[in-house]
């Protein structure tokens, strides 16, 4: 399954922001997932048509997501651990 191009940014307020590229060449409205995060946000896709995130969360550990369709991302997973600037 293939995807469009999709971004993922940590705005000025902490939080994390998704948007898409649209047929017409620009971008779609940003549109916030949720939550505080202390980092960017690293992403890898799968040829499956899922995308994996992994941030730095408020209280410092690893925090996960994971996406399977354009823009729904599921609710983050706490990994733990204690992650460095």
């Amino acid at each position: 399954t293939s995807r469009q191009q999709e971004v993922v940014v940590r705005g000025t307020d902490d939080e994390l922001y998704w948007a898409a590229r649209l047929d017409t060449g620009g971008y779609s409205p940003y549109r916030g997932l949720g939550g505080q995060v202390t980092s960017r946000p690293a992403l890898s896709a799968r040829g499956s048509g899922r995308v994996d995130m992994v941030v730095r969360s408020a209280s410092g550990t690893l925090e996960h997501r994971t996406s399977t369709a354009p823009g729904v991302w599921s609710a983050p997973k706490d990994l733990g651990g204690r992650v460095l600037a």
